[in-house]
């Protein structure tokens, strides 16, 4: 019995004070609501961020407007506007795209390794054309740059063609409007 009172002492307290309960909001518009850490989460990723205490009051004034903007944009069903839905997709594969590359080429970096005999090896190769009069010091880190972004690119490619090699693709050139690759001709000898 004492320990049933003594959890009832700690929980009454909890629930009637609001531990589980959400903050209030910091903001409503037109019954939205934005809590003040979503709000200075949008603050920080805007253009007012450095402006002080009037940048936070014109940032205030934009977002309710945007805000509004969105939420007549929604009433109209602009939202399910076709031409938006395609542009919408187009944007998240776009940025998807470019986070798997993002990755991807950091865990390739990883790998790469650039010697000094490359990096010689290619200098030797184009002192007299693409680095005349330049020492091999000079352009030792241009060099090295380049051949590791070059290893990185055909990294890059055998990872696409493994994709590919993995996936299963059916193309119908005819029906996709392309003329079917020529085989090339065959050797006679």
């Amino acid at each position: 019995m004492n320990r049933f009172i003594t959890i009832m002492v700690l929980i009454i307290p909890l629930t009637v004070f609001g531990c589980g309960r959400p903050s209030r909001p910091a903001l409503i518009i037109d019954g939205i609501e934005f809590s003040s850490s979503e709000f200075n989460q949008a603050f920080q990723n805007s253009r007012f961020v450095g402006m002080g205490a009037s940048g936070r009051k014109q940032f205030i004034d934009e977002f309710i407007a945007n805000r509004l903007i969105l939420k007549e944009a929604e009433r109209r069903s602009l939202n399910k506007n076709p031409d938006f839905l395609l542009e919408l997709q187009n944007h998240w594969e776009q940025a998807l795209m470019r986070l798997m590359l993002e990755k991807i080429s950091q865990e390739m970096l990883a790998e790469i390794v650039v010697n000094d005999q490359d990096i010689h090896s290619y200098y030797n190769r184009f002192k007299d054309t693409e680095f005349a009069n330049m020492k091999l010091p000079d352009v030792y880190q241009q060099i090295k740059w380049m051949l590791s972004r070059e290893k990185q690119r055909k990294l890059l490619a055998g990872w696409v063609e493994s994709l590919k090699a993995d996936a299963v693709i059916s193309l119908d050139y005819e029906r996709l409007g392309i003329l079917q690759p020529e085989e090339p001709p065959s050797q006679v000898p």
